[in-house]
């Protein structure tokens, strides 16, 4: 369980530090609009006829989105085949618990409690904010030229449920490392 968890913080390790290329999305295409004029159609035929399933270079342009599929992947959340993916739900709660040590009044099952409850938190907003990003936040679903990281979209709110999810993972880590370690 706790490789598991470790490899669930490289994941979002990952995620946060490569947040911008991992979050667009350039599968999109836009038909170049000049050749939707009447005085193109000529230019429009030609070009379908000659390379319409192989060279879509001068009739279409790609669009890149912000899209936070990825995100919700790495976070276990938005579908039965995402569930699979990421630190485990609960972190094997019952386990993780009970291995702990509070013998000599460290505290660490309240430290790992407050952790949990703070990755469940984060979790629960990320999982909100990224749907909301892909279905209500025209600033991450249309195609996006500017890395602000100021921004107050939904796709930004993700970000911020990603590193607190983060935090309270690597609080949760550290608690069993020091534990398995004893």
């Amino acid at each position: 369980d706790l490789s598991r968890l470790q490899q669930g913080l490289k994941q979002l390790d990952f995620l946060l530090a490569n947040w911008n290329e991992v979050t667009l999305n350039c599968k999109y295409a836009e038909v170049n609009k000049e050749l939707l004029t009447t005085e193109k159609k000529e230019e429009l035929l030609d070009a379908a006829a000659k390379s319409a399933l192989f060279n879509k270079g001068t009739t279409t342009r790609t669009l890149c989105k912000r899209d936070a599929e990825a995100v919700r992947y790495v976070m276990g959340v938005g579908g039965e085949k995402n569930q699979k993916s990421g630190p485990p739900a609960m972190f094997a709660a019952h386990r993780g618990f009970k291995s702990l040590n509070d013998d000599n009044g460290g505290g660490a099952q309240d430290a790992y409690l407050e952790a949990m409850e703070s990755f469940s938190r984060a979790k629960s907003g990320l999982e909100a904010t990224s749907y909301a990003s892909g279905v209500a936040d025209y600033s991450s679903i249309i195609a996006s030229s500017s890395d602000n990281d100021e921004s107050s979209s939904y796709l930004e709110s993700s970000r911020r449920s990603a590193q607190a999810a983060r935090e309270a993972l690597s609080s949760i880590v550290l608690l069993l490392e020091a534990q398995a370690s004893k």
